[in-house]
């Protein structure tokens, strides 16, 4: 290491990240150097008064989302199911017709929970949740 080539070494070196071998070098370098220690104090200084970076927001996984997405399913299904047809007394249910509309999985998801989906495509919903 050597003062015409400190800008290249220097920044690197305040901000960790320079290989072992070359920063052993430029600390080296550095006891001898008043001139390229001066810089690289002041650069540290600058370096220390940077506001923290901002955070990184959060991400949902793809199963996060597979979950919500079941969620509401659900809450859509049960609310159909439980509808009443049009002109029934309040409190009457509708029909299990009602659910025909989706495939014979879902309907089996919904009344019986996991064990109401066949065994083969159980596998398939999982590997997609993971």
């Amino acid at each position: 290491m050597n003062c015409a080539s400190r800008e290249e070494w220097l920044g690197a070196l305040v901000m960790r990240d320079l290989p072992f071998d070359e920063e052993a070098r430029a600390e080296e370098h550095l006891e001898s150097c008043a001139e390229c220690r001066a810089q690289r104090d002041a650069l540290a200084r600058f370096v220390a008064e940077l506001p923290p970076p901002a955070p990184v927001p959060a991400t949902r996984s793809r199963r996060g989302w597979a979950v919500v997405a079941a969620a509401l399913l659900g809450c859509v299904v049960g609310f159909l199911a439980a509808r009443a047809p049009a002109g029934a007394p309040p409190g009457r249910a509708a029909p299990r017709a009602t659910a025909t509309f989706l495939c014979p999985e879902a309907v089996g998801f919904v009344q019986r929970g996991l064990d109401g989906v066949p065994a083969d495509r159980r596998a398939a919903i999982a590997a997609r949740l993971r």
